[in-house]
């Protein structure tokens, strides 16, 4: 995998390990389904897949390293966002990459983005992609099935996170100031609806929509989890004074609310695949943990 230069050269390698592999995490980002996931370290990227547990493949860089990796479903197709402050990797940038035939599909100028902010759409019948814009607080969506470019100034500070919803037709944001977020319509930049998170300035960690947009989750520094109930598919309608607010600790019970067999948790260089009882809930099984940037196994 070559980006334009000899300084970005990308290829494979063997899956060996050590435990003095020095490898640093950088971000986790979920595929479509969640049946993988990506990790950006500060030798390349690698990508996993979840059930069962295995490295699909890696790409190591010479003298590069990836803040953000996104994978569209299970394609070859990815966007990559580097650290480095060169014209190849840099964090100005976000890079369309297609691993398969060793081609760049696309390069997107940014704002400066060292959070290495990047959303991708995750219904195969659309191909949206978010990032930020070239200006303070704005964020440009590009619609590439319908060959169309909008930039959305959805806040007057810099952005500390954006996603998309799976059909990309919506846009959630918060700012560096993480008192507020922003739901907007991707095609045309209108603000649908607004919730607030406090009134203290806060890190935005993540934020979640469910599949049904029923549900957005923010999480930050403050400890606490927030869950929002969205409005915004219902017209008509007033939806940025009655959002309904649910304060969930970091500690509460999901296996009690979720309706789901398994789920996954990555955390700390961490991958846990536990099991519950959707009917009578009570305590997770763990079934599997893996150290992943050492692929050392344990089952449960």
């Amino acid at each position: 995998m070559t980006i334009e230069s000899p300084s970005g050269t990308l290829c494979p390698t063997e899956q060996k390990f050590s435990k003095n592999d020095e490898t640093e995490l950088y971000s986790v980002s979920w595929n479509q389904d969640y049946s993988c996931f990506s990790a950006g370290t500060s030798q390349g990227f690698r990508i996993y897949n979840c059930n069962p547990f295995k490295e699909t493949f890696r790409r190591d860089l010479k003298g590069g390293k990836f803040k953000t990796v996104e994978m569209l479903c299970k394609s070859n197709v990815l966007a990559l966002v580097g650290t480095k402050a060169d014209a190849q990797l840099s964090p100005n940038n976000v890079i369309i990459w297609d691993d398969h035939q060793s081609r760049l599909i696309s390069r997107i100028d940014t704002v400066a983005n060292p959070r290495g902010l990047c959303s991708l759409s995750n219904d195969l019948s659309a191909c949206v992609l978010a990032c930020p814009g070239l200006k303070c607080g704005q964020v440009r969506v590009e619609h590439f099935g319908l060959n169309l470019k909008k930039m959305i100034s959805a806040h007057d500070s810099k952005i500390a996170f954006l996603t998309l919803t799976a059909d990309g037709l919506l846009l959630a944001t918060a700012s560096v100031r993480g008192t507020l977020i922003r739901i907007s319509n991707s095609m045309d930049g209108t603000l649908l609806q607004e919730v607030r998170r406090g009134l203290d300035t806060a890190d935005i960690h993540s934020i979640a929509l469910s599949s049904d947009v029923r549900f957005l989750a923010v999480s930050s520094d403050k400890g606490t989890d927030h869950v929002f109930s969205l409005r915004v598919r219902m017209l008509g309608e007033n939806t940025s004074a009655d959002s309904e607010l649910i304060r969930l600790s970091r500690l509460f019970d999901f296996s009690k609310q979720w309706c789901q067999s398994w789920f996954i948790i990555v955390f700390h260089e961490s991958f846990y695949r536990c099991s519950f009882d959707p009917v009578n809930g009570g305590d997770m099984v763990q079934q599997e943990h893996v150290d992943f940037l050492k692929t050392e196994t344990r089952h449960i």
